[in-house]
């Protein structure tokens, strides 16, 4: 029961202030404005879609696609800006203490975002996007150095037995 104009309007704000886009790697999240990444709806051009189906989506209903595009600068930009918060380094063997003695513990894959391959899936999928609000976040895993603790567990049980002398100046009592 909208005008085109209304719709427009309807369609803008709602795209301007409340529509967010939540960006995905895994079991992780992050919540976007559209236009963070570049995203820019033809509000106009979807309303008026929506007015060209009329009634014939009676009595089920019709979905109408958004027309939506994809600004490459500022996608790219905002997707280089997230790798710090996305990017976890991988973690090498290392040896820690459980109950008084040192056990060694695995090496961990890290994880890198692949902007580029993220772009492409922006670009490519652009209105599943926009209609399922959720982007899945291409990320590659960095194997670590070094996996197995193991091979070094008892030089560095042997290491940490070894009494300890720490030397230090206090300039305060000289």
């Amino acid at each position: 029961d909208l005008t085109v104009e209304e719709a427009t309007a309807a369609l803008q704000n709602t795209w301007e202030n409340t529509y967010q886009i939540r960006l995905v790697d895994g079991d992780r999240m992050w919540t976007v404005k559209p236009s963070d990444i570049g995203l820019q709806l033809d509000a106009r051009k979807t309303a008026e879609t929506a007015k060209g189906a009329g009634m014939s989506g009676l009595p089920l209903g019709i979905g109408i696609k958004p027309f939506v595009a994809v600004d490459y600068n500022t996608a790219n930009n905002y997707l280089l800006n997230l790798t710090t918060a996305t990017d976890i380094a991988p973690y090498n063997a290392g040896y820690e203490w459980q109950n008084d003695q040192l056990v060694g513990v695995t090496g961990k894959d890290g994880r890198m975002l692949d902007t580029s391959l993220t772009m492409d899936i922006l670009q490519n999928d652009t209105v599943d996007v926009v209609e399922f609000a959720r982007l899945e976040l291409a990320m590659t895993v960095i194997p670590p150095d070094i996996v197995d603790p193991e091979p070094n567990l008892e030089a560095a049980r042997k290491f940490v037995s070894q009494q300890f002398t720490i030397n230090g100046y206090d300039p305060f009592t000289d």
